[in-house]
């Protein structure tokens, strides 16, 4: 229902039309027929991160989609390079709005059967545990299911800051299939008795107790950001009030 849908999220929409289909001397008087609650600045602001993240939301080269995954090492085999663009692809197929919102009790952290991560999550490549990271205890309760968990691998790597043959490395003896089917696995248990979904969590947990971003979010983002997380928040709580039959079904039709 058009009533469920959170209102940002029909404005982002509507303005994303106009800078990017509309015709140059059509778009001023659009945006201000629309958006007639903005003043010019603010129209003027909204409108730069709308186009900013469409710019970012164009359909990746396939240099730009292997230097996600292994930076700029080269590929030596036509093998290597498959197994490569699949894992890009992998990545640009999981749910990018998925909510983050934590979910304390959704399963266990078993040290005894997976030893802890033996490698830094503060910069790519330390082999070393930062003496900040030898002390942090995670505990056991991983409060992110595997959709999230997908999420935030995907946010995560950008072949800027962290490749994802970077980021599995620090996981330990994750191969790049596994990581692969991890990834294009849907729905929010699917995958949970796999070890790189506990690694993967203790990873993020160690990073946001460090007070490391997920991504790099400027000022003015970090605002949209926000105001969109408050309307998917007060979404799910409107859904959880249903009964649990309906939720459910919602739930698993979302996620087929």
């Amino acid at each position: 229902m058009l009533a469920d849908v959170p209102n940002q999220y029909v404005r982002d929409r509507l303005m994303d039309y106009i800078v990017t289909q509309l015709e140059d001397d059509q778009k001023e008087r659009a945006k201000k027929a629309v958006f007639s609650d903005l003043n010019a600045t603010e129209l003027e602001q909204y409108s730069a991160l709308i186009e900013k993240k469409a710019e970012e939301n164009k359909p990746k080269t396939r240099e730009e989609m292997i230097a996600r995954i292994v930076g700029k090492r080269p590929l030596t085999t036509d093998s290597e390079k498959e197994r490569v663009v699949n894992q890009a692809y992998a990545l640009d197929q999981v749910d990018m709005d998925d909510d983050l919102t934590p979910q304390p009790g959704f399963s266990i952290r078993n040290y005894e059967r997976l030893e802890p991560l033996s490698h830094s999550v503060f910069r790519p490549g330390l082999r070393e545990l930062t003496p900040e990271e030898s002390v942090l205890n995670t505990g056991v309760d991983i409060d992110k299911d595997c959709d999230q968990i997908r999420t935030m691998i995907a946010c995560f790597v950008d072949g800027k800051g962290w490749t994802a043959d970077q980021f599995r490395w620090t996981l330990g003896n994750v191969s790049r299939q596994q990581l692969t089917t991890f990834l294009l696995e849907r729905g929010p248990k699917q995958g949970a008795n796999k070890p790189i979904f506990q690694h993967a969590w203790e990873f993020f947990k160690k990073r946001e107790m460090l007070g490391l971003p997920l991504a790099e979010v400027s000022e003015e983002n970090a605002i949209v950001l926000q105001e969109r997380d408050i309307n998917r928040a007060n979404k799910r709580q409107s859904q959880s009030t249903d009964g649990k039959e309906s939720s459910s079904k919602r739930r698993r039709t979302r996620r087929a």
